[in-house]
């Protein structure tokens, strides 16, 4: 049994009588509010008659109150007249006043006037009796005075300035004692110091060779100090390589060996390693695991070779001579 559609049909029916019933309940508030005149029975009564006498009545009364407002109309410009007359007889008692005020300040003006007639008459009477005083000589006496005050402000300016300079030169002195100081304690410091060449020094703008800064020295000099400081930097190092050697003469490579005995310094020219590569080629000869030799290039020689090479197989070394 399925009585799904009883019980929707039930809620709309609920639904539908709270609002019927709302309705009932505002009609009967309503009908409880609204006056009933008990008696009268249901019959209405002709009004045609009444109504004829009230539109006359209102017509009358109409006819009055336009006469009512004539009247007022009448009242309303009379005050008016009477305020405006009013504002006139004030404007002429303010303007008599003003003119008596007027009349008793020029009586006092008059008086005034005498009064200053008289007193121009005595002091011209003074006037002619009075001498000019020169003001050439005190103007030239305050010119000079002037003058004399502001050079004595330039004199005090000028010495607190020289006392000030004074207070500066004292203070220079004492930093260029102070800068000779520490320029001898470097100078010491560096004379102390083991530099890998002769010459090597730093300042505070950097890395100085023979008093030059280092950037500015000759590509020589510079391929020497960097041999030197290569050789001191890496103490196990036994054989460097100079890649520019062209640039150091034979000289100074001997120098270098032997300061330094412990390092074999090599340098490579275009002679040199032909001189290597014949000697590889014919010490090379007999083994059979390297390539067979390429043919000489048409390029310029190289000035630089990797050293030692480390062949596959155990070859019979000799030092180049």
């Amino acid at each position: 049994m399925d009585t799904t559609a009883l019980e929707e049909e039930a809620e709309r029916v609920y639904a539908d009588r709270a609002v019927t019933n709302r309705a009932v309940r505002n009609l009967e508030a309503q009908i409880a509010a609204m006056p009933y005149h008990e008696g009268l029975g249901t019959e209405l009564k002709d009004a045609g008659e009444v109504s004829s006498r009230l539109e006359k009545a209102i017509s009358e009364n109409a006819s009055n109150e336009k006469r009512l407002g004539e009247l007022d109309d009448a009242n309303d410009a009379i005050s008016d007249l009477q305020i405006e007359e009013k504002g006139i007889a004030d404007k002429i008692a303010t303007i008599k006043a003003q003119l008596q005020a007027a009349e008793n300040e020029a009586d006092l003006i008059e008086e005034a006037r005498v009064k200053a007639v008289e007193s121009r008459d005595k002091i011209h009477a003074e006037i002619s009796a009075l001498v000019d005083v020169d003001l050439d000589p005190i103007r030239a006496e305050m010119s000079e005075l002037s003058k004399h005050n502001a050079q004595i402000a330039e004199n005090a300016a000028r010495s607190a300035e020289a006392k000030r300079l004074r207070t500066y030169e004292d203070e220079s002195r004492k930093k260029t004692e102070r800068l000779a100081a520490i320029e001898a304690e470097k100078a010491k410091l560096l004379r102390q110091a083991k530099f890998p060449i002769e010459g090597l020094a730093f300042t505070a703008a950097g890395v100085t060779f023979n008093g030059q800064p280092f950037n500015q020295a000759s590509a020589a000099e510079q391929l020497r100090v960097s041999v030197a400081m290569g050789a001191a930097m890496q103490p196990k190092l036994k054989v460097a390589l100079v890649r520019d050697g062209s640039l150091l003469d034979n000289d100074s490579l001997a120098a270098r060996i032997r300061a330094e005995p412990r390092y074999a310094v090599r340098k490579a020219n275009a002679d040199e390693l032909g001189v290597v590569a014949k000697r590889l080629h014919e010490r090379t000869a007999g083994c059979e695991t390297w390539r067979a030799p390429a043919a000489l290039p048409a390029t310029p020689k190289p000035n630089g070779i990797m050293w030692p090479i480390r062949p596959t197989d155990e070859m019979p070394w000799a030092d180049v001579d």
